[in-house]
């Protein structure tokens, strides 16, 4: 897989000749698509009704998506082969959606792109300063 480190990484990659599947999540369509040289786009997305105006909205014709929830990877494989996908765009999640597009990517020989954990964001002092400012909590405690 190639490690992408956001969205923006998709203006450095020619994709001209691909049909990408974006399964990032509706709300990052848009953006992906506005970055994305890609010949065609398709999305799976979750079956709701914010996702399906999210998509539509992201433009995205009525043909190019498929609301389902992730299964076993039989209808993603399905989706991929009707649609002649040769590229998935996924997230680095570690859990089972990144694992099952690391399946079907692998089974049919696509390329597969996933956009980069970010770092999680720790609020206010790393705990070592914080304990250096504060001291440490069982400083000048007396075993008994």
């Amino acid at each position: 897989p190639v490690l992408l480190d956001g969205l923006e990484s998709l203006t450095q990659l020619d994709l001209g000749g691909d049909r990408l599947l974006l399964a990032i999540g509706s709300r990052h369509l848009a953006g992906a698509m506005a970055r994305s040289n890609a010949a065609a786009h398709y999305a799976r997305i979750l079956d709701n009704p914010t996702s399906l105006q999210l998509a539509l909205s992201a433009g995205l014709p009525d043909g190019h998506l498929a609301c389902l929830r992730p299964g076993d990877g039989r209808l993603e494989q399905a989706l991929c082969r009707h649609w002649r996908i040769t590229t998935v765009l996924c997230r680095e999640s570690g859990g089972r959606t990144e694992q099952l597009w690391r399946q079907v990517s692998q089974e049919l020989g696509l390329r597969l792109l996933l956009l980069r954990r970010p770092e999680p964001e720790t609020p206010g002092l790393p705990m070592a300063k914080l304990l250096q400012q504060l001291g440490h909590p069982w400083e000048g405690i007396q075993p008994r």
